[in-house]
């Protein structure tokens, strides 16, 4: 069996500012063999979004992964076409301690909910039956 791991590294930079600042390291990985070996769900859950500047581009954080995404999205940056890419770093800045800790609680619930959508989508990727039903006669 795997878990999602996602570990947060606050750290304060409020001692010489008027307001605190919050930077979060977020890492992610995995932990365990998955329970379906032909899986291909890996560590790399946070969704990154590339957006074009005029000097060139700044990726900003997305959000985390949806279970499809895995196969919609590739890692390191945006396959051609797209603007969406998966990582396992980032970090984050926030300005209020009421909003980190809300995101923070947040991004643990969607992993949470990965989670369970990998687990449904591997059992049903893994064993899969059909019945058809004709027209009535």
């Amino acid at each position: 069996m795997a878990n999602f791991t996602i570990n947060f590294t606050i750290s304060n930079e409020g001692d010489a500012r008027p307001t605190p600042i919050y930077r979060v390291g977020i890492v992610t990985g995995t932990v365990g063999t998955p329970l379906y070996a032909n899986t291909s769900f890996d560590q790399d859950i946070l969704l990154i979004e590339r957006k074009s500047t005029t000097d060139g581009y700044v990726d900003e954080f997305y959000g985390i992964v949806k279970a499809g995404d895995f196969a919609a999205f590739q890692r390191g940056g945006p396959a051609e076409g797209q603007v969406l890419y998966r990582a396992h770093a980032w970090t984050l800045v926030f300005y209020n301690l009421e909003t980190m800790q809300e995101s923070l609680a947040l991004m643990r619930a969607q992993v949470k909910d990965l989670a369970e959508d990998v687990r449904i989508l591997s059992k049903f990727e893994a064993q899969r039956t059909e019945t058809y039903i004709s027209p009535a006669f």
